[in-house]
């Protein structure tokens, strides 16, 4: 049985010199999403919607690491703003101190409530601090690591539901940056997502309960084209709710921003909200 992967009892995995951050177990507001006005505020969304990322940090990736820190950096700043749970963060390779392989749970394999309070820069309690300690490094399997992600999210989201008798956790957007050039036999990134989407669809979980954001980095043209089939076509093909959405970043400068990143979520909340489907 995998824990859960929302709830936990401290904040950051493992960390004995972190200190202690409130509490992530959350109950969800009774239906906020009518009062939501992109419109007025972009970044409204935040205040009902919790924020995870997936990076990868294969080798491919080292190109734009900088980048990648810069923005979430300036993320994590913007979402503590509007959500008092900060932001989680997990890595294709990385794992934090003290996370044990086949003992350890999905939840322990990352760093949650980022930006709850302000960090010092050597500790984990901030984005400096983490990608202090990662490096770019090894073949990206992302679509692996995606799928054991989400079957941990939807996983507890079921529980949840079980547990309230029919009331679901609050939403999550997880935010996957990636060059999304992947390297021997492992899952394709669309069975992640399929997965997902399909044990959803059972628990007639909300259209807007799971989003899966992809951004890719880089200039990889099949690996654009393999992206925007899982955007575009394979939710339609499988017969499942459409819960990704992509976006190419070719590493201009400006281009990787934190507004353009919550822009791109925002419209994927608004296009799932406007459904009345939950």
């Amino acid at each position: 049985m995998e824990p859960s992967i929302l709830a936990g009892s401290a904040p950051y995995p493992l960390e004995p010199t972190i200190p202690a951050g409130p509490s992530s177990q959350r109950t969800p507001p009774t239906r906020p999403y009518q009062n939501v006005s992109i419109e007025k505020d972009p970044y409204a969304f935040l205040t009902h919607f919790d924020t995870a990322f997936l990076i990868d940090d294969s080798a491919s990736m080292e190109p734009y690491w900088d980048e990648v820190e810069s923005l979430l950096v300036s993320i994590s700043s913007i979402c503590i703003g509007h959500d008092p749970n900060g932001i989680d963060i997990y890595f294709l390779h990385h794992r934090p101190r003290g996370y044990i392989p086949l003992i350890s749970s999905t939840a322990d394999s990352g760093y949650r409530n980022i930006g709850l309070v302000e960090g010092i820069p050597d500790f984990h309690d901030n984005v400096e601090g983490i990608f202090r300690d990662v490096k770019p490094h090894g073949r990206c399997k992302l679509g692996d690591r995606l799928d054991s992600l989400l079957s941990a999210i939807v996983f507890n989201v079921d529980q949840h539901r079980r547990r309230t008798r029919g009331i679901f956790p609050r939403p999550l957007n997880l935010i996957v940056i990636t060059a999304s050039i992947l390297h021997g036999r492992s899952l394709g990134l669309g069975p992640a997502v399929v997965n997902a989407a399909r044990r959803l669809d059972k628990m007639e979980a909300p259209r807007h309960q799971i989003g899966v954001q992809l951004f890719q980095v880089g200039k990889n043209v099949n690996a654009r084209k393999t992206m925007e089939f899982v955007d575009e076509q394979l939710y339609k093909e499988r017969g499942v709710r459409d819960i990704a959405d992509t976006m190419t970043w070719e590493g201009e400068p400006g281009r990787l921003t934190a507004e353009g990143v919550l822009k791109v979520v925002g419209g994927a909340v608004s296009r799932a909200l406007d459904k009345n489907m939950f």
